[in-house]
């Protein structure tokens, strides 16, 4: 195995927000913008707006713990409602296409 191969596997899967079902839920509630949405979660509008982001924009962040928990305790879970995992170690991962990107699932 070549050093490159395993550098690649010892990658890990990166957390994403399921941005469709995060703003279906939102809607829901009757939040209608960034800013009211950051608001009703605690988290800044700005942070928000870069976790919405394609991974691939220069400005995205990826959401961290304090998001994910103030995501999950203001909307409620599961988890896999509004986060999923991306990566390229996903070998023991089933993966589901999704609007919000690739969903993965454990098998």
């Amino acid at each position: 195995m070549s050093q490159n191969s395993t550098a690649s596997q010892l990658e890990h899967p990166v957390i994403r927000l399921n941005v469709k079902e995060f703003m279906k839920t939102a809607i829901d509630l009757n939040l209608r913008n960034d800013t009211q949405i950051a608001a009703k979660i605690g988290v800044s509008a700005t942070q928000l707006w870069r976790v919405k982001l394609p991974p691939d924009h220069p400005h995205y962040n990826a959401p961290g713990p304090v998001f994910i928990a103030k995501v999950l305790n203001t909307f409620g879970g599961p988890f896999e409602k509004f986060f999923f995992l991306e990566g390229s170690d996903t070998s023991s991962y089933q993966k589901k296409k999704n609007d919000g990107g690739v969903k993965i699932n454990e098998v």
